[in-house]
């Protein structure tokens, strides 16, 4: 009896230790549509820092083609970064913003505008959004390409 009992502490202090991060690890990633659903401040947020470029690229309303956000530190402030790009030609524009949760809003962002001729890359523009510091600069630019 006592290797069994001794088995079951076992697999439940592993579960104990392990089990949170199981149980986030199910939880399904987060998109930029899904939320702005629930955290309206990250809407208007967002739309403040797009206008910019929101105007000729229209496609940024809706969000875009998106990927799951990702969690950066910068200089011990947790931030969410969401990244899109233009549905059915991703290559051509693509944006990626920082939102701090504690504030409520998109800190920092930039957009990325390409031409090419056929397959070859001509002209490339980075328009840096919001007030973007060079720390956040080097994690957005992570998400650009």
């Amino acid at each position: 009896m006592s290797k069994i009992n001794a088995i079951v502490w076992s697999l439940l202090s592993l579960f104990l230790v392990f089990g949170g991060q199981i149980a986030s690890a199910d939880e399904p990633p987060l998109y930029l549509f899904e939320a702005v659903e629930n955290d309206k401040a990250l809407k208007r947020s967002f739309n403040k820092i797009m206008a910019p470029v929101s105007k000729r690229s229209t496609w940024v309303k809706n969000y875009g083609t998106a990927s799951p956000a990702k969690t950066e530190i910068i200089d011990n402030t947790e931030y969410q970064i969401f990244q899109g790009c233009k549905p059915h030609n991703c290559t051509s524009e693509s944006y990626a913003v920082l939102y701090n949760p504690k504030t409520k809003k998109v800190e920092a962002g930039a957009f990325v505008r390409n031409r090419f001729k056929g397959t070859n890359l001509k002209k490339g523009v980075i328009i840096w959004l919001g007030k973007t510091d060079w720390d956040q600069a080097r994690v957005i630019s992570k998400y650009l390409y």
